[in-house]
């Protein structure tokens, strides 16, 4: 397996390993061999991607509560009698 000295292999895949020290609080970044600039866009992007999926699972959340709320309502209709 070759590389061409940023990191990316033939397969096309890179590792890319934070560590983070809990006595130091320290961060370092390990794995492969690769710039820094591509370490950093590597993150940015990993960071995009989570606040995306924190987004998308927020709009989730407030889509079933809304379901939920539609429901309680139409039961409260139908137990007031005004459903008929």
């Amino acid at each position: 397996m070759s590389k061409d000295g940023n990191g990316v292999r033939v397969a096309g895949e890179i590792v890319l390993e934070l560590r983070y020290d809990c006595v130091s609080f320290q961060v370092s970044i390990g794995g492969e061999p690769m710039a820094l600039s591509l370490a950093q866009m590597i993150v940015d992007e990993g960071a995009r991607v989570l606040a995306e999926q924190r987004r998308l699972a927020a709009a989730m959340q407030l889509q079933k509560q809304m379901q939920e709320q539609a429901h309680a309502q139409e039961i409260a209709r139908r137990v007031s009698g005004r459903g008929n």
